[in-house]
């Protein structure tokens, strides 16, 4: 048999609902809003002993509308999940419409239109708001490192690295979470503080990513130790600006202040086209925007830069090219050269010898005594060469540079000599107290 309104009314008062309230009592309502973490907003009403809760993803626009996920709870159960068009009426008309088919406003006498108006509105206003005005002079700079992980990565910001496939670069990447994560100091010899990295991965599976942890562990010997790492993984299956509200929360929640991504081409869906570029930025900024410092990994072109629109590296605040050369079996050495910096001066070559024979050990190494040497152009190279053999005169320093370039001597030496007179801009890393090298 049918009920009727009445006979509803009188079944929901004799089995004492507590959600239930005559029409005529009908009270104010209460209402608070708050933003948490950067990609949700959460409204709340209470009337007539009524609780509803509406958590809003941040909204994204679609073909010039915003959009939006909103998860709806009644006194603190989950009722549905809904996606809204926030700036149109008929979005509006249908999250109120789906209040009212999961909990009837007259029986539960609870105010939706006011309701989903004020939320919406709400939400809307502290979404285009942005960030407020401040002055300068009032600017207080954290008494932080410039550097995460001197001479690479640059703190609080978009750090890259970039090379042709099958150069380690994911694995170097790799290693330098795992200084961050031990508290192991980088090439500087300046100590780390420990943090929690998260990688976002595009390309293999956390079998590969483990099976490298487990080879640097064994190379820096922190397994005999027992170390246990942090570093997080995360699979990732749709480009970054999709996955905007899910990083985000991800990092707000498990304190993470290094990130890394593997790889850009992967995460970004076009690496040529400005618009898709300069997007992704701005969303990868939001995402560390709490302070933690980004690494992106990507690839070189044919012509051996870096790939993709020239949006790339201007906006990566530091950009590091990696060389990789075998040199036998198990062997390698990888060079480093720092190409582009916002933040810092420009940092020297520096290089590694990685040793595949024994787990993954990755060694200091001065670029002058590598295969790669003849990458560095002739100031570097000079430089290099007489910070590691300190005894040498000019003319040796020429010489060597010289042979390592294939150029003859005389080409070189007015150069090498000039450089060499003057007090060099990069001096030794051992003569320098921190912070020495890098202030412009």
């Amino acid at each position: 048999m049918t009920q009727t309104l009445d006979d509803q009314h009188i079944l929901h008062a004799m089995t004492n609902d507590p959600a239930y309230t005559p029409l005529a009592e009908q009270e104010s309502m209460d209402a608070k809003f708050i933003r948490t973490n950067g990609a949700e907003f959460v409204y709340e009403g209470n009337q007539n002993g009524i609780t509803v809760t509406a958590v809003f993803e941040r909204p994204h626009n679609e073909r010039g509308f915003d959009v939006s996920e909103v998860r709806i709870s009644f006194n603190g159960e989950f009722l549905f999940r809904q996606s809204v068009v926030l700036n149109t009426y008929q979005g509006k008309t249908h999250l109120i419409d789906a209040l009212e088919e999961w909990r009837p406003r007259n029986l539960y006498n609870f105010n939706y239109l006011s309701y989903v108006e004020n939320a919406v509105g709400a939400v809307l206003d502290d979404h285009r708001r942005g960030d407020e005005p401040i002055k300068l002079s009032d600017v207080k700079i954290p008494d932080t490192p410039i550097f995460r992980l001197e001479p690479y990565l640059v703190a609080g910001s978009i750090n890259t690295i970039y090379a042709p496939g099958s150069s380690t670069k994911s694995l170097t990447s790799l290693y330098w979470a795992l200084l961050i994560d031990a508290g192991l100091p980088g090439p500087t010899g300046i100590p780390v503080k420990t943090g929690k990295v998260l990688v976002l991965d595009y390309e293999d599976d956390q079998f590969v990513y483990k099976r490298r942890i487990d080879g640097l562990m064994k190379g820096l010997n922190l397994t005999a130790q027992g170390h246990r790492p942090n570093i997080e993984y995360l699979r990732c299956k749709q480009p970054l600006p999709r996955d905007e509200d899910k990083i985000t929360k991800l990092m707000a929640a498990n304190n993470y202040d290094t990130l890394i991504i593997d790889s850009l081409g992967l995460s970004s869906g076009g690496l040529e086209e400005a618009d898709v570029m300069n997007q992704y930025f701005r969303v990868l900024r939001e995402i560390i925007s709490n302070g933690a410092t980004a690494l992106l990994i990507t690839h070189t072109n044919k012509s051996d830069k870096i790939f993709g629109s020239i949006y790339v590296e201007s906006n990566s605040r530091s950009v590091y090219k990696l060389e990789a050369n075998k040199i036998q079996t198990g062997l390698m050495e990888v060079a480093l050269f720092h190409t582009k910096q916002n933040h810092v001066a420009e940092q020297p070559p520096s290089a590694y010898r990685v040793d595949f024979t024994d787990g993954i050990k990755y060694t200091q190494k001065s670029v002058s005594g590598t295969t790669l040497a003849g990458s560095m152009n002739v100031r570097d190279l000079a430089l290099d060469l007489q910070k590691t053999s300190k005894d040498m005169s000019s003319s040796e320093v020429a010489e060597a540079v010289a042979e390592i370039k294939d150029m003859k001597v005389e080409a070189v030496f007015p150069t090498v000599e000039e450089i060499l007179s003057k007090n060099p801009i990069l001096e030794p890393i051992e003569q320098l107290k921190p912070g020495e090298r890098y202030i412009e």
